[in-house]
């Protein structure tokens, strides 16, 4: 069976075997052979670590032991060469928590060594870890907080030396990242606010605080609905409804399922069931804390009644029932009462229940568990921290098993390889990244388009080649990173790079971009970046586009409502049929079923003509 080779480019390679002892040429060629069978590039790297150990080129037999998974071999070499970050990531990749945190602390890298600690359960030095990082960004106003944030939240973990510091710690931190998100959104800074809220949802889950939970939670929902985002919305609901429910705060956590509800149901999202139903869950929970208590007769009578009408809306008529039947045990069930509950009993017995439709509208819907807006704070602060440093983070991918491709792994060795012998220029990390497209990417492929995000416009050409490039497989991890690239290009303060991103727009006329398009669509406040997106999206002509576009049309925003239902008028076709008519019997205002009945008119013609 022939099977095409994937070579590494020349502009990798060759610079490698100018700086390389030529009797490690052969394995090069081995290596830069990118889908090369495992036993063949096992065997080049092991004579290449030994070469290169020999010619005292000792990070370039580390790496090679790291690729090998030879933990104690890459330690020595990166030490030799005082490659010390890398030493400490080894150790964090193998568990051993506590060594990589003191390799951190003892070279500086204090946010890495604060993780490792925590990681290590040794709260003492964790704390130690984010106290020096607080200080270090003490005028750096929204940084500090969330440095503060995780500080409270460690000394909270080890309350038994941090009893009294760590609630004053933690008041005080809350207080100033509530004072700087009130502060970011008067400067209609939200996306900056939200951040805040995380930070003070972070620390309050450490300290198992309801009420900073709430506060965190509801503010983040606000500032999301504020910015249109209706997915990442409910999203935060379920987030929200998680961490109450972990802090006992049952009755909280039923009030918020209602919200949600009432929210998936304004925009006609078709799981409102599934959070009907865990309504119903909820108030049951809150029965049952009620049960344990003396007199709360009138309150459970109230709380029966909620479970049993959020199952009665969520087709769970059985666990109605059988609430109801409970209702009528009640001793102080008034006769009016009474008489309802029978009622709906007598309602019910004729309803039947269908398994297949309950486990359909009950089921927990898989977007809740995709494209969560942030990282984890963690994350962010090691990335400031490290300022994205190309070359570091290349070589962390070299031993990353299970983590990432091995195919990548050995682009991110060859690049590494090549680091070492001359610096990559901007242009050759556009090449790298047309290379990155062809292959599952990942990490590595999303470091490089947020360095190409604001590029020099000498490459113009070379970026629009890599923007149009189809990605061979994960195309929708492609778009979304590529669109939000492209964002980036719009913003930028040249009008040729603009240009180059308008032209990329374009050719996203693909069905795997839409997702990511109607994401980016409800994060981004610009109403130009918006337009840009709904044309994009009637392009693509997919039912799916259409119901977008008829989404936006709903919203009845003077900024895009009208826009989108002329791009419907302009782009409509055969596959936007389905959409378009179900718009029609579920759409309760009269002008919009007539303007969208106008293009079933004009298909309908277009079709006998």
């Amino acid at each position: 069976m022939h099977t095409t080779k994937v070579q590494c480019p020349a502009f990798i390679t060759d610079p490698i075997k100018r700086a390389v002892p030529e009797r490690s040429q052969t394995f090069i060629d081995t290596i830069s052979q990118l889908n090369a069978p495992e036993e063949d590039v096992h065997f080049a790297m092991e004579r290449l670590a030994d070469i290169f150990a020999a010619e005292q080129l000792y990070e370039s037999a580390g790496l090679c032991h790291d690729y090998l998974s030879r933990t104690n071999e890459a330690i020595l070499k990166y030490t030799k060469t005082n490659q010390h970050l890398l030493v400490g990531l080894v150790m964090l990749r193998e568990e051993q928590y506590q060594q990589a945190a003191e390799i951190f602390v003892h070279h500086g890298h204090h946010t890495h060594a604060a993780i490792a600690y925590e990681r290590a359960n040794n709260f003492s030095e964790a704390y130690a870890a984010w106290l020096h990082e607080s200080r270090r960004y003490q005028h750096e106003g929204q940084l500090l907080q969330q440095y503060q944030a995780q500080l409270a939240a460690a000394m909270s973990a080890h309350q038994t030396t941090y009893h009294q510091e760590a609630p004053q710690l933690y008041e005080a931190t809350i207080y100033a990242l509530t004072q700087w998100a009130a502060e970011q959104e008067h400067q209609m800074n939200y996306q900056a606010a939200r951040y805040a809220y995380r930070a003070i949802i972070y620390a309050a889950r450490r300290f198992s605080d309801r009420s900073r939970l709430l506060l965190g939670h509801l503010n983040t929902i606000r500032l999301l609905r504020l910015s249109h985002q209706r997915f990442n919305t409910l999203r935060q609901y379920d987030d929200c409804i998680t961490d109450l429910q972990n802090v006992g705060a049952h009755f909280e956590q039923a009030e918020i399922l209602g919200e949600a509800v009432a929210f998936a149901r304004q925009h006609q999202f078709e799981f409102d069931t599934y959070f009907e139903y865990q309504a119903g869950l909820g108030w049951e929970r809150v029965a049952a804390t009620l049960e344990e208590q003396e007199g709360q007769h009138s309150l459970l009578e109230h709380v029966l009644t909620r479970a049993a009408q959020s199952y009665e809306y969520a087709g769970a008529f059985m666990k109605a029932q059988s609430l109801y039947q409970r209702l009528l045990t009640l001793p102080e069930l008034s006769a009016v009462a009474k008489d309802n509950v029978e009622r709906r009993q007598l309602f019910l017995s004729n309803e039947f229940e269908d398994p297949r439709h309950l486990k359909q509208t009950t089921k927990r819907p898989a977007f809740l568990n995709e494209q969560r807006q942030a990282h984890g704070l963690q994350t962010e602060l090691l990335n400031h921290t490290n300022g994205y440093d190309f070359e570091t983070l290349t070589k962390s991918f070299v031993g990353a098993h299970g983590t990432i491709w091995d195919i990548d792994r050995r682009l991110a060795f060859m690049v590494s390889l090549r680091a070492q012998s001359a610096p990559l220029q901007a242009d050759e990390q556009c090449r790298l990244l047309q290379l990155f497209t062809n292959f599952q990417g990942g990490p590595l492929r999303r470091h490089i388009l947020r360095i190409l995000a604001k590029p020099d416009i000498k490459y113009r050409d070379l970026l629009l080649d890599v923007a149009s490039s189809p990605a061979q497989v994960d195309g929708l991890d492609f778009a979304h990173e590529m669109i939000e690239v492209f964002i980036l290009w719009l913003e930028h303060p040249n009008t040729d790079i603009q240009s180059v991103a308008k032209m990329a727009f374009q050719k996203l006329q693909r069905s795997d971009a839409l997702s990511a398009l109607r994401h980016l669509y409800e994060v981004t406040d610009r109403v130009e970046i918006q337009q840009l997106i709904l044309q994009t999206a009637a392009q693509i002509g997919s039912a799916p586009a259409a119901q977008f576009l008829l989404d936006v049309y709903s919203e009845g925003l003077p900024e895009t409502s009208e826009n989108a239902i002329q791009l419907l008028e302009q782009h409509a076709g055969e596959r936007m049929l389905a959409p378009l008519r179900k718009y029609i019997d579920r759409h309760f205002r009269h002008d919009h079923r007539q303007r969208v009945e106008g293009i079933l008119q004009k298909l309908r013609h277009k079709r006998r003509g």
